[in-house]
């Protein structure tokens, strides 16, 4: 399987894990239309029909995928975000609303990660040193934020290896949010340098 098949399959596990919260895999099977036993195979690393990857993605961009923000005129979209080529991008209005909990530094980490977010996938791989150099912080202020990010489910870090074990990357997952930044909790951070 290609590498960018298998990411993609990796990011629909992360978003459906974070969007099934405490449903139990029963109910599931009703709203997605796929057997439980598969979608808990799935859910725990298992491989999938892509019949029922795409019934997956259906239900996520259902449940998940409703409010996006376009960044260009400050509107709500019903559309799947465009490539940057086309001079804006979409992100979803929870992470405007988090803002009081990821602080503006972790909000402006955020659109920085969305502006080169892949338009389907929502995947970007911007290095540490790039974020800084375009938000003119430190790196260990991205870095501080970043985690920040992460704690509160925002994103997933995923780090690539190149084929002989060495690093490669890092990847950057824009997960679905629900509508109110009140599902997320604050996470109490030590400051770092910045």
């Amino acid at each position: 399987m290609p590498v960018s098949v298998r990411h993609a399959i990796d990011v629909l596990r992360d978003q459906f894990n974070a969007l099934r919260e405490e449903q139990t895999f029963f109910a599931l099977e009703e709203a997605i239309g796929v057997p439980r036993t598969r979608l808990s195979n799935f859910a725990s690393g298992g491989r999938l029909r892509f019949e029922d990857l795409e019934k997956i993605e259906a239900w996520r961009d259902r449940v998940g995928g409703a409010s996006l923000w376009c960044a260009d005129e400050g509107r709500e979209s019903d559309h799947a975000p465009v490539s940057p080529d086309e001079g804006w991008f979409c992100m979803q209005r929870a992470v405007i609303d988090a803002t009081a909990v990821i602080g503006p530094y972790g909000l402006a980490i955020y659109v920085v990660l969305a502006k080169y977010a892949h338009p389907q996938l929502q995947v970007s791989a911007p290095s540490i040193r790039q974020i800084a150099g375009i938000l003119h912080i430190g790196t260990a202020t991205v870095q501080q934020y970043l985690d920040r990010l992460v704690d509160h489910a925002l994103i997933h870090r995923t780090r690539r290896l190149a084929p002989d074990g060495g690093y490669m990357h890092t990847e950057y997952a824009l997960l679905p949010l629900r509508a109110s930044s009140t599902d997320i909790a604050p996470v109490a951070l030590t400051a770092q340098g910045s």
